[in-house]
């Protein structure tokens, strides 16, 4: 290969090359592009994370019964499509009767079953906050549930050992 050629050859590689970097302006636009997506997507999945606050209250207790009430807040976005509380007495108590929607325990279960999909009570908002009772009947001690589950996702809250009178 002649001297010549190589010359137009290395200056022809080294155009190619001049060409092939990025500007800056291309690396401005890059680096925004990026940023705006790392800040973004964190805040869009944010709004979808389920969350719930559940709080139990005694409203009445009296030999070997007892009423209470559970408020149950939906702290993630709104729940559409029917829902379901679950959490297990601690020590024995068994369901008499509940209201407004289905209110469950198996024979020789602790486990309770709170649950609604009627077109009426399906929906709990985001921020809002569904109101079920019930009465039952214990014997020994009558300890509030600490561990509530609201379609699947473990909630906050807990028990008050209320004992009738007031509102949360």
């Amino acid at each position: 290969m002649s001297q010549s050629l190589r010359s137009v050859a290395a200056r022809a590689n080294g155009a190619l090359a001049a060409h092939q970097r990025p500007n800056r302006q291309w690396m401005h636009r890059l680096f925004a592009a990026i940023l705006v997506s790392s800040v973004a997507a964190p805040a869009a999945f944010a709004q979808t994370t389920a969350g719930c606050q559940v709080t139990y209250r005694k409203t009445w207790e009296g030999g070997n019964g007892f009423g209470a009430e559970l408020a149950i807040q939906n702290t993630g976005p709104a729940i559409t499509n029917g829902w379901t509380v679950l959490f297990s007495f601690p020590n024995g108590q068994r369901l008499q009767n509940g209201w407004p929607v289905s209110v469950t325990q198996p024979a020789g279960s602790a486990q309770m079953t709170i649950a609604s999909n009627a077109d009426w009570n399906k929906v709990i908002g985001s921020g809002a906050t569904f109101i079920v009772g019930f009465n039952g009947t214990f014997s020994g001690a009558n300890e509030v549930p600490t561990t509530f589950m609201l379609n699947g996702t473990s909630c906050g809250g807990g028990g008050g050992g209320g004992g009738g009178g007031g509102r949360w």
